[in-house]
């Protein structure tokens, strides 16, 4: 678990490394405060006019695969590539067509809901052992 808080830790300088990089402007990166990396692909509107159901939807995700192969590298040369997890969502509507590409740090052993419960739980712990002590002791002293 301390492993993967330092990874966290590393990804999290990394990624803000990156989108303060030439490379991460000239990729159009951006963050957010928990190290997401977020970025726009256009898509091209002929794939829409000559493609359609599943035969589009394969050719937008090849299409998407081909551009995130530069992502790859960047990744690489920033020593993340193996921390990170990636996701996309399709956005279109009659002026837009794009995926939006997003990154995030993969948790392999705990989640970050899980740092959130503990530190919630001990915070708790912490407000509540002063009542608690005193209705023990009252309890004993019966």
């Amino acid at each position: 678990m301390r492993k993967e808080i330092k990874l966290f830790l590393f990804y999290k300088k990394q990624t803000k490394l990156i989108s303060e990089s030439s490379q991460g402007g000239m990729y159009n990166l951006k963050r957010n405060k928990l190290g997401h990396i977020y970025t726009v692909i256009n898509l091209q509107p002929e794939l829409r006019m000559y493609h359609e159901g599943r035969e589009l939807e394969g050719m937008e995700k090849t299409f998407v695969g081909n551009q995130l192969a530069k992502f790859n590298e960047l990744f690489t040369e920033y020593e993340i590539l193996e921390l990170v997890k990636l996701g996309w969502e399709r956005v279109q509507d009659d002026n837009y067509y794009a995926y939006v590409v997003h990154t995030k740090f993969n948790w392999k052993e705990t989640s970050i809901w899980w740092y959130v419960w503990f530190t919630v739980v001990i915070a708790g712990l912490l407000v509540a052992y002063p009542y608690v002590r005193d209705y023990i002791i009252s309890f004993i002293d019966k």
